[in-house]
């Protein structure tokens, strides 16, 4: 059975759900981006896009290859250096 690490923001620490969450979120968020019609609004998906692609790397570099398990101290590391928060 895999290990769960759950965040106020909802994000689980089981990286397969993960990645599948982030993957339908970013599909969503083009989906919506070419429906779009207004500037502001494509400009602000676009960011979350990217937002969303910068956490996803952040959190797969984070992954122990060996054991599968999320390293928090790496997950912020990446975090800070990023100067970005949560």
């Amino acid at each position: 059975m895999a290990k769960r690490l759950n965040y106020e923001i909802g994000i689980s620490g089981n990286t397969k759900e993960l990645e599948a969450a982030l993957e339908s979120a970013m599909s969503s968020l083009s989906k919506l981006g070419s429906l779009s019609t207004g500037a502001k609004i494509t400009k602000d998906l676009t960011a979350a896009a990217t937002a969303a692609r910068e956490l996803e790397g952040f959190l797969n570099n984070a992954v122990n290859v060996n054991t599968g398990k999320l390293d928090l101290s790496k997950f912020m590391a990446s975090l800070n250096a990023s100067k970005k928060t949560l």
